[in-house]
């Protein structure tokens, strides 16, 4: 019986591993959307496109927004994940099934949060470059 705990153990610490890599994935990725969002944000204030469209302006504007509104939620989907990355080292004193499903359910809530938000913005980002290619300054 205790090789077959021991043997339970050792996956529960493999699992627990992979959830931490998953979770330093999402915290990579965070910071690759981190300064996605300021690039955006200077590339919306740039002096590079011509005011040949009609709400041109507004649209920036409305542009610039939503990305504010990602600044701050990427903030603060960023305290989540690092906390839940710490969270999880309690999951390796879990004793019982249901300990360790606090962990799971908390783990993949915060998955489907943190897709939701990145595919959101990466939405966005696809929006603002459809929408400002074809109004860049051109050399002729």
């Amino acid at each position: 019986m205790a090789t077959s705990l021991k043997y339970r153990y050792n996956d529960r610490n493999e699992s627990t591993e992979e959830l931490q890599k998953e979770t330093d994935a999402w915290l990579h990725e965070i910071f690759n959307t981190t300064e996605h969002i300021r690039f955006l944000t200077k590339f919306l204030l740039a002096d590079i496109f011509e005011a040949s469209q009609p709400n041109m302006y507004e649209m920036f504007e409305n542009f610039k927004k939503k990305l504010e509104t990602y600044r701050t939620g990427i903030f603060i989907l960023n305290q989540e994940v690092h906390n839940h990355k710490y969270d999880l080292d309690g999951m390796r004193e879990c004793d019982d099934i249901s300990c360790e499903g606090f962990y799971r359910r908390q783990h993949s809530e915060l998955k489907e949060k943190f897709t939701k938000f990145i595919t959101g913005f990466k939405d966005l980002q696809s929006q603002i470059f459809n929408y400002t290619g074809n109004l860049l300054i051109t050399k002729e």
